[in-house]
């Protein structure tokens, strides 16, 4: 006897299924369909029975959780190190290209799918959705790559590559030396008996307070030097009405700035040392002294270390970057696979 198609609304996991009319068998001398309840029959489908699960393919799976990390680790190394401060044409070219190889991900995943749905096929939607979950990977991972890369070089990387370009100087005396001999410094590591004097800093207000004290060889501070060409700085550590700079190491450390314990550490931020310089001229009218080319320093107890521990941080910086991707995309990975899985029953 020929089977009879069920209706679309009872396809199994894309497979179309046949079953056979039961016997309409009499009761009691009537047909059971005229008032009685029909046993069903094993060849009509429960109404329960769960569909045919997809098989997930384990090849896109990889792809969608290398590539996009790959991208990630790429364009985040390019930002954080010496390539970007190098040379930021080709920096910025790879973190481009690495965005062009995101678009043309799209657009295929876009043309893929659209294929599919044209076609009607449910089955061949399988692999365009594990092509728009790299897609959507992709962007996230150079989102993220490119503000941590941008983050760990503005924290840490440029101030190192910065500092590293620079020289370092020994047993510079501030009565002696003045700024113009030292102008390409780095470090400084100033002689026996420098010290900062408190008793003639100076702050200045915007926003924040910025503070400056002359660095000097003087023993006695009411002999002033000819010209007060070294400044130790710092960011909201007195009061800018009185003479009271307590910023790091100047009161609990005074073995900081000396040669053997470090030095002083060049400013290195083109935004704050304007502001400083304005300090620095309130403090030349209030104290009449004169400062004819101002250097700027952060007072450090030991300024190598200090500058080393900039390239450590920014190297911890990037192995936790992508330590901590690589486990959010396999979340990603794992979360899209039990998503399509459950797609699978019809």
């Amino acid at each position: 006897m020929l089977g009879k198609r069920l209706g679309p609304q009872q396809y199994y996991g894309g497979v179309e299924r046949y079953f056979t009319p039961p016997p309409m068998a009499a009761h009691n001398g009537a047909f059971e369909g005229r008032g009685s309840a029909q046993k069903p029959d094993a060849a009509f489908p429960a109404p329960f029975l769960h569909g045919i699960r997809k098989r997930l393919n384990f090849v896109p799976m990889l792809i969608c959780l290398f590539i996009p990390w790959a991208l990630f680790v790429a364009v985040f190394c390019v930002l954080s190190f010496s390539l970007h401060y190098r040379q930021p044409l080709l920096c910025w070219s790879v973190v481009l290209l690495g965005l062009l190889a995101t678009i043309v991900c799209g657009l295929y995943a876009w043309g893929q799918h659209s294929r599919a749905l044209f076609d009607g096929s449910a089955v061949r939607l399988s692999t365009p959705s594990w092509l728009v979950c790299l897609f959507a990977s992709m962007v996230l991972a150079w989102v993220l790559a490119v503000a941590a890369g941008l983050e760990n070089y503005g924290v840490n990387s440029h101030r190192y590559y910065s500092m590293a370009d620079l020289n370092a100087y020994a047993d510079i005396s501030p009565d002696r030396v003045r700024g113009q001999q030292v102008m390409d410094a780095g470090v400084i590591g100033f002689a026996a008996g420098t010290k900062v004097e408190v008793e003639r800093s100076m702050g200045f207000r915007s926003v924040g307070m910025y503070c400056v004290a002359p660095i000097s060889l003087n023993s006695n501070s009411s002999v002033k030097m000819d010209t007060y060409d070294y400044w130790a700085v710092g960011m909201d550590c007195c009061s800018g009405y009185k003479a009271d700079f307590h910023c790091a190491n100047v009161n609990n450390n005074p073995r900081a700035g000396r040669w053997q314990h470090g030095g002083g550490l060049r400013l290195m931020t083109d935004e704050a040392r304007p502001f400083f310089r304005l300090a620095v001229q309130q403090a030349e009218a209030m104290y009449k002294i004169k400062a004819a080319h101002p250097l700027f320093f952060n007072w450090v107890q030991d300024a190598p270390a200090e500058v080393e521990s900039w390239k450590e941080a920014s190297q911890r910086f990037f192995l936790a970057g992508i330590g901590s991707h690589f486990l959010l995309q396999v979340f990603v990975v794992v979360a899209a696979g039990l998503y399509f899985a459950k797609l699978g029953y019809s």
